[in-house]
């Protein structure tokens, strides 16, 4: 049954994707969605065999979901600004998983691992009111 995980995650693809996530929500595809300077590096090679890894920017989402929306699929998107893009491209998530996001100059916890700029937090904001 196809089934939409959706992450923010500075992190990106991790141990604990691979490890806890997939194996828990039966993934068989991963879908990295950033604009963080190193998601370009990360090409899925540490997957399980199994699981079909892509990489697409948070404005091509919306309009590549068709190609993966008959899967159990898991989106990778390291940060606010990356959900916003995303979801204004006519991403269709209606729950996103706040998992880690990283204390940096400037910034305010929202969660025990989540920390965010004013803007990120403007964001999150207007995502949990529906106004995207």
């Amino acid at each position: 049954m196809a089934s939409l995980h959706v992450r923010l995650d500075d992190r990106l693809l991790h141990s604990e994707v691979i490890y806890s996530c997939i194996p828990f929500f039966g993934v068989e595809c991963v879908v990295l969605s950033s604009h963080l300077e190193w998601a370009e590096s990360i090409d899925g090679s540490a997957l399980p065999a199994t699981v079909a890894f892509h990489s697409i920017s948070p404005e091509a989402l919306g309009q590549e979901y068709a190609s993966f929306q008959e899967m159990s699929a898991l989106v990778l998107l390291g940060t606010p600004l990356d959900a916003e893009a995303a979801i204004g491209a006519g991403f269709p998530a209606s729950e996103l998983v706040l998992a880690n996001r990283a204390q940096r100059v400037e910034t305010q916890q929202v969660s025990s691992t989540y920390f965010v700029s004013s803007r990120e937090l403007d964001v999150l904001e207007t995502l949990v009111r529906g106004e995207l």
